[in-house]
């Protein structure tokens, strides 16, 4: 192989090996530079799952509603978005997220930005905000609990935290 050939597979490996050593390095995994850790832990008899619930809800009706996005297009991927990217991991030291200086006005500012651009649908429908739930399952999926984090007003596009004073 000639010099140059060398010279341009050397640097096509570096290409893909620097941005995976770099998120080794940090310890903030982003795709596509990451091995999904979320697959990669040990899932015992104390484990415990999260998922979260969105209830729009008026005067006289309550629903579950889902949030929907063009670049979205599936309810997984929004899932995916809202765990990794606003509301973070509940494990302490996740590669994926660091809520080490978070607070609650950072997760409100979040969690404003997401309400207001996932439920554009829902303005002018009869309701009137969106609550949000975490629900926590154990290692056979039984519920074990289900906590308000907030609600979204729509009609003044502001989330207000809750979890703390209830």
């Amino acid at each position: 192989m000639k010099k140059t050939g060398k010279f341009f597979a050397a640097m096509v490996m570096l290409l893909f090996i620097l941005p995976n050593l770099a998120a080794v390095i940090i310890g903030r995994e982003s795709y596509p530079f990451t091995p999904a850790p979320m697959f990669a832990h040990y899932i015992g008899d104390r484990s415990n799952f999260y998922d979260f619930a969105f209830i729009a809800e008026g005067d006289s009706l309550e629903t579950a509603v889902v949030p929907k996005h063009p670049e979205h297009r599936n309810e997984l991927a929004i899932k995916r978005f809202f765990f990794d990217r606003i509301y973070g991991s509940v494990e302490r030291n996740s590669p994926l997220w660091s809520n080490n200086n978070d607070d609650r006005n950072q997760l409100e500012t979040r969690l404003n930005k997401f309400f207001s651009t996932y439920f554009k649908d829902l303005d002018g429908g009869g309701y009137k905000r969106i609550r949000l739930e975490v629900k926590q399952y154990d290692h056979k999926y039984a519920e074990l609990a289900s906590h308000t984090v907030g609600v979204f007003d729509l009609s003044t596009k502001h989330f207000t935290h809750t979890w703390s004073s209830q």
